[in-house]
């Protein structure tokens, strides 16, 4: 926590397209194309696969969080009234929260699953909005908080090389908090560092890494989430406010 109440959110530099192309660092890079279009993987779903005339997306240079919000810093968006100031919700998000008379995350009041270097869990779409929310009343403009868009997300985990994991090469149980870690519950945020995205590091080898995109917990995006990629300029991009519709979630948890 911060001397001024607010949590302490440690960031990640992620490089837009441009810039990764102009490095020169990833041969035969063009742009993103999300799903199977990034790379061939068998594993993946026919809703995945990009459409053959899209063009590829460009992607500019954005923070992403290097942890996943822990419950710590999730408190002080609960503790001074967030979810009682109308102006950090969205109207629909209103409506949930009014038609659910919630003051607090689903599982607040159970100790196991809100430790505090864990991550907060509980937390609806329109929950997640609302914290961004609170954050930018309190920060200047241009520090604006908002969820990852679902290009965003996937180009962070996955890069100009199209990973298939946040790390190179093939699944290793020991790098995230999957189903074959045991634990069968959330774990502290950063005690998988070998699970870590670094592909930027590349380009800028000073930037902090991405912990837990894969294993611990599934994360919200700012997309609505459609069937498949065909209108991916519209949904993929999407970092509106919502709509009422379903959201993309990304990472897998354990």
């Amino acid at each position: 926590m911060q001397e001024d109440g607010l949590p302490d959110l440690h960031w990640a530099r992620i490089p837009g397209t441009a810039t990764v192309r102009e490095s020169g660092r990833f041969p035969g890079f063009e742009g993103l194309k999300l799903g199977k279009g990034a790379k061939r993987d068998p594993e993946a779903g026919r809703d995945e696969t990009w459409p053959r005339k899209a063009a590829p997306l460009e992607i500019a240079g954005f923070e992403l969080a290097v942890y996943p919000v822990t419950a710590a810093q999730f408190r002080p968006f609960v503790e001074a009234g967030g979810y009682r100031e109308k102006s950090f919700w969205s109207q629909n998000g209103w409506q949930w929260r009014n038609g659910q008379n919630r003051e607090e995350p689903a599982l607040w009041g159970y100790s196991d699953w809100m430790l505090a270097n864990h991550p907060v869990v509980g937390v609806t779409w329109y929950e997640a909005e609302a914290y961004c929310n609170w954050l930018n009343a309190q920060l200047p403009p241009e520090q604006a908080v908002r969820l990852p868009t679902e290009a965003e997300w996937e180009w962070a985990a996955r890069g100009p090389e199209g990973r298939r994991y946040p790390w190179l090469g093939e699944w290793e149980t020991w790098r995230c908090n999957g189903s074959e870690s045991g634990i069968g519950r959330t774990s502290a945020v950063g005690c998988f560092p070998g699970g870590a995205a670094d592909w930027w590091r590349a380009v800028w080898p000073n930037s902090e890494l991405a912990q837990d995109l894969a294993g611990n917990v599934w994360e919200w995006t700012a997309s609505t989430y459609m069937e498949n990629y065909g209108g991916a300029h519209l949904s993929v991009l999407n970092a509106g406010v919502s709509d009422g519709g379903p959201r993309v979630v990304r990472g897998g948890s354990w």
